[in-house]
């Protein structure tokens, strides 16, 4: 019992101390997880911006379309969104699926809706997106 009271307030620094390095390292880790997060979805939001106007660009007559450019933008939002948690990871999968199973009919003229179809994927990815940033705390 003598050496309880001996030690007694090293045993409680201790305690202490590992409680709170360990706090710091779980905060630390949350902390670097959200401005992960944070930069991929805000990246993310800004490429579907950019694939929103390549697509109303040839949607409504005034340029034309650019696989290459439009696919590189689809597969950066995809590679982003692995990033994110659902439900933006499951738009950006459905946005690449919409857009290889669409695009050549909408390019080509033969499915004038697949262009609405593509918009209105972009539009989901873009709200679930946002979703996941305001989610963020």
């Amino acid at each position: 019992m003598n050496l309880l009271r001996q030690y007694g307030v090293a045993l409680v620094s201790l305690v202490v101390s590992l409680g709170s390095l360990g706090y710091a390292t779980w905060r630390n880790e949350t902390s670097e997880q959200q401005r992960n997060t944070r930069y991929a979805a805000f990246r993310g939001l800004e490429e579907l911006g950019q694939l929103q106007v390549l697509v109303d660009r040839h949607q409504y007559g005034a340029g034309e379309s650019d696989y290459v450019t439009g696919w590189a933008r689809v597969l950066l939002i995809h590679d982003l969104a692995s990033l994110l948690p659902e439900p933006a990871h499951g738009a950006a999968e459905r946005l690449q699926v919409r857009w290889k199973a669409d695009f050549e009919a909408w390019d080509d003229g033969s499915d004038k809706a697949a262009g609405e179809r593509i918009s209105a994927e972009i539009g989901a990815a873009r709200k679930d997106m946002l979703a996941t940033l305001m989610g963020l705390r």
